[in-house]
């Protein structure tokens, strides 16, 4: 069951309240990244069919979250999924 948000500026009141058409979420920081990977990196690892030598540290699940993220394969996004595999790794990949 959703909780009631009614109040809340984004709050659509056509939601139905057994099946929420959307969710919030409580994110709380835990440390920045020295070198975050940039979205031409990411795009380049997606679009290719074996994992390049260069970042094989990452691993087959690592390849594979990188594959499967929302943000290279859908069109035009303003929030993403990100699976936990693709927040283990993105710390390695400078």
């Amino acid at each position: 069951m959703c909780i009631d948000h009614s109040e809340h500026p984004y709050f659509d009141p056509k939601t139905n309240k057994e099946e929420p058409t959307w969710y919030m979420v409580s994110v709380k920081f835990k440390s920045r990244l020295s070198r975050p990977p940039s979205l031409a990196l990411v795009k380049f690892l997606a679009s290719t069919s074996t994992i390049p030598d260069e970042v094989k540290y990452i691993g087959e699940a690592g390849y594979k979250a990188v594959k499967e993220m929302q943000l290279v394969n859908r069109g035009r996004l303003s929030e993403s999924l990100i699976h936990r595999p693709f927040c283990q790794i993105s710390e390695f990949l400078e």
